[in-house]
């Protein structure tokens, strides 16, 4: 799937409202902890249909998505904890390099946004979630390659970190307030842009603390 078909997952003018007629309804106040940020890794894109379908079984609604190109700044405020890392440089460089489906979910039933998209990760016992189990790529990486890796003597070490980035199809914000640095990263001018004409609701940019 390419980025440029139009009408499958891209839309160049879209209202953050999520209602078929956003003309007749009224505007939806989004409180801090009902709106998250996710991504789908570049090349990726095609299981976000059945990402959608998951989401909705556990009340979260996908209220805006794009295809967007991360700037180097996104991927450091998405990646704060791991820019000391040693892999950092070549995720970010593969991150920024290519597009990725970048996504606003919201709450529609009034749970934490950010423990459900965890919890589709994540199980409570450290096993794989949902979108991990059924989307998690598992690349053919041993243990004393992956304990090379690590410590950066890996022959193929560059290789090796975009193939464990890939591992995980989706990166989803951890907190409320992870979300909302991210989804002002990364669609801070598109928003600015849709809210001087009006077609953005201000709730957002309070919870920005950017009112």
């Amino acid at each position: 799937m390419s980025e440029s078909e139009p009408g499958v997952y891209k839309r160049e003018e879209v209202d953050f409202r999520p209602w078929s007629n956003a003309v007749e309804a009224e505007r939806q106040t989004y409180k801090k902890g009902m709106l998250s940020f996710a991504f789908i890794k570049p090349g990726f894109e095609k299981y976000f249909g059945e990402i959608d379908e998951m989401l909705r079984a556990r009340g979260l609604e996908v209220v805006y998505h794009d295809v967007v190109s991360l700037s180097d700044e996104a991927v450091d405020t998405i990646y704060g904890e791991s820019k000391d890392k040693h892999f950092f440089p070549v995720m970010k460089q593969y991150l920024t390099s290519h597009p990725v489906l970048a996504i606003i979910i919201a709450s529609m039933e009034n749970v934490d946004v950010a423990q459900e998209l965890l919890s589709l990760k994540t199980n409570k016992d450290g096993t794989d979630g949902p979108i991990r189990e059924k989307f998690q790529s598992d690349p053919i990486i041993g243990a004393e390659e992956i304990q090379h890796w690590q410590e950066g003597r890996h022959p193929a070490q560059d290789d090796v970190t975009i193939k464990l980035t890939q591992r995980n199809v989706i990166h989803t914000s951890d907190s409320a307030e992870d979300a909302a640095s991210s989804i002002k990263a990364v669609f801070g001018d598109t928003f600015h842009a849709q809210r001087i004409r009006g077609s953005l609701p201000s709730e957002l940019w309070e919870l920005l603390g950017d009112a």
